[in-house]
């Protein structure tokens, strides 16, 4: 099955995910998104978000 995305947009994108990675990087280094991660999950148990906030924000 053929994607309908064409090439430039899966380029645009890709060029965004990379852009993305060295900020990640420094944070994880950093230990900073780890606790992120984890402060959103605790938010997730006790109700205070929903199970699509969090993934929207884990992948931000």
């Amino acid at each position: 099955m053929k994607s309908k995305l064409s090439l430039y947009l899966v380029v645009t994108l890709l060029y965004k995910e990379a852009n993305t990675l060295p900020n990640q990087l420094k944070k994880v280094s950093e230990g900073k998104l780890k606790r992120r991660i984890f402060h959103l999950w605790d938010m997730f148990q006790n109700d205070e978000i929903s199970v699509n906030a969090l993934l929207n924000k884990c992948v931000r």
